[in-house]
């Protein structure tokens, strides 16, 4: 074999197996599930009658290195919604009330700087985002409500920053916040559905 392709499978082989040696030593914790729980947030202009709600995300991270490690996850966010007044493309005023269902799946990569007991990260990646929409629309012409519903699924970038502290060997908690760029089409035109995303993050190594 060539010292080249020995070299790459070296480089695969100590990556591989790095997470597993530091397993029993006093460093990260190789492997890290972590549950996020928090509030949904718009951000700026965003689909006409959508307030703030619930959401969480469910990650595994593994541990590439001391200050790098990948994550992938899924999760879901269920935001309010409230009557809004919008304008239709021949400049018809009506009033719509959306339901709106957003599961993203994906990864990213996050990088960690142990400040004294606390550990900070910075992370981003993408997302799939499969929505799940609804609307009822009420013309300023007629009394009669139309309902509408459509899915769709769309790619998003998301980053985040979170602070962690340990609260056991293998159980840290702390807090995380998260931005996300979206834009699906959704009723017949492209809707912007940046958010925020703030809450409790509890993380469990293994």
């Amino acid at each position: 074999m060539r010292p080249l392709a020995l070299a790459c499978l070296a480089a695969v082989l100590a990556v591989v197996a790095a997470p597993a040696a530091r397993a029993d030593d006093d460093g990260p914790d190789a492997q890290v599930l972590a549950l996020r729980a928090g509030a949904w947030l718009p951000a700026g202009p965003s689909m006409a009658g959508l307030d703030p709600g619930p959401e969480g995300e469910l990650t595994l991270g593994l541990r590439l290195l001391p200050w790098l490690g990948a994550e992938m996850g899924a999760g879901v966010a269920r935001p309010s919604s409230a009557a809004a007044a919008v304008r239709d493309a021949a400049g018809v005023e009506r009033t719509v009330e959306p339901r709106l269902w957003d599961v993203p799946v994906g990864g990213g990569l996050r990088a960690f700087l142990p400040v004294g007991p606390v550990e900070l990260s910075a992370a981003a990646g993408v997302a799939v985002h499969f929505l799940s929409a609804e609307r009822d629309v009420a013309s300023s012409a007629t009394t009669a409500v139309a309902s509408e519903k459509e899915e769709d699924a769309s790619l998003g970038g998301w980053g985040a920053l979170a602070a962690m502290v340990k609260v056991a060997r293998h159980t840290s908690l702390g807090v995380e916040g998260r931005f996300t760029v979206l834009r699906p089409h959704l009723f017949g035109e492209r809707q912007r559905l940046d958010a925020f995303a703030a809450g409790l993050r509890i993380a469990q190594g293994f």
